[in-house]
């Protein structure tokens, strides 16, 4: 293998493969990554056993077509740190990898490329496709700050995707909130209703590795992996291999309280909220009556914040806290000006959404505080 490119055309397709590549690895060799050759491109893989993702580089200039492993974070530093029109050269030699670059050389151990253990041959015969890959984006960052963290309940470290008739669903939940974001899809028909479970890193990832253009995403999977085509970009991941809770249940239904507030002036509250909230549990009263809602904040020093703003409400005086960092993440998320909450009692689930779009919602558990 031999063949020439410009620095910064190989630091962009190894900044979508790299950290897919774990520090500490299982096996020795993925902690490398993959280059194949062949005719005029150079395909690039790089995964952790879980996760695996793989792009495609054109070249102007092949000398000799191969397979080879190269270390993902050494070569990845030694590109960074070059100036970026430099033109380098890479050339397999029998147990390592000469790179030149100028008037720098580096030689890097290689591993043989057979011993690298792809996740390949995959049964995958479910195919949906997103119109846009930023609206698959969209749906995962409107959900995933909702995924536990080491639950002991597999299920709720990561990313639920349902698809029935055209319309995929993602759902995340810790137990203390959900979040819910719906698109439309192409592919299933009615009869073909389906679910999977994404885990953490993969909708970490993804949400890393797709765009806001409008290149279409194309999604396929089966019972244990899903695959993720946009362009020529290539995402591989296991699922989780459990039973996803009923959500609907968790969706409050029926709820006759509501009051709409302005998103960016409930955010700044809150954050002035949070400096006195305490550090513990960062829970703050919600206390609403006609036309006002006051937030109470309140340390173990006895320390209290109070803040107030208008906001349109005209049902009963009611009181209700909840965790600012969960309420903070749902404003973070959205793009509407204004958002509805939706309560039935201060011991229920609140319901958030926004005023002028439909394809998300929120569910907040109350705090006792």
């Amino acid at each position: 293998m031999r063949f020439a490119v410009q620095q910064s055309a190989i630091l962009r397709v190894l900044q979508q493969v790299v950290n897919a590549v774990e520090r500490k690895q299982i096996m020795q060799i993925l902690g490398n990554l993959l280059f194949d050759v062949q005719g005029n491109c150079l395909t690039l893989t790089g995964g952790d056993g879980e996760i695996e993702v793989s792009t495609q580089l054109m070249l102007d200039t092949v000398y000799e077509e191969g397979k080879t492993t190269l270390p993902a974070r050494k070569l990845f530093d030694v590109v960074k740190s070059l100036p970026e029109n430099t033109v380098m050269e890479f050339v397999k030699e029998a147990s390592h990898c000469q790179v030149l670059a100028g008037s720098s050389r580096f030689a890097l151990a290689t591993r043989d490329a057979a011993d690298y253990p792809k996740l390949q041959d995959l049964n995958a015969p479910h195919v949906v496709t997103f119109e846009s890959q930023k609206k698959l984006k969209r749906m995962l960052d409107r959900t995933s700050f909702s995924m536990g963290v080491q639950d002991v309940r597999t299920f709720l470290n990561g990313l639920l995707l349902e698809f029935d008739e055209g319309t995929a669903v993602a759902v995340a939940t810790d137990g203390h909130r959900l979040s819910l974001n719906r698109q439309d899809v192409n592919g299933l028909g009615p009869d073909l209703k389906q679910q999977v479970i994404l885990p953490r890193k993969a909708v970490s990832e993804l949400i890393r590795l797709l765009g806001d253009g409008d290149s279409p995403a194309r999604m396929s999977f089966g019972e244990s992996h899903l695959i993720v085509e946009v362009g020529t970009l290539t995402f591989t991941t296991k699922l989780i291999n459990a039973r996803f809770p009923d959500y609907q249940k968790v969706i409050p239904k029926n709820l006759e309280t509501s009051c709409v507030i302005q998103v960016d002036f409930l955010k700044q509250a809150l954050a002035r909220s949070a400096i006195m909230s305490n550090d513990k549990y960062k829970g703050v009263r919600f206390a609403l009556e006609q036309s006002k809602l006051t937030l109470l904040a309140r340390n173990q020093e006895q320390e209290e914040s109070r803040d107030e703003m208008s906001v349109d409400y005209s049902g009963d005086p009611l009181t209700v806290s909840f965790n600012i960092s969960y309420m903070l993440d749902i404003l973070n998320s959205v793009d509407d000006e204004w958002i509805r909450i939706t309560f039935a009692n201060l011991n229920s689930s609140a319901l958030v959404e926004e005023v002028s779009a439909n394809d998300s919602l929120y569910v907040v558990m109350p705090m006792k505080l």
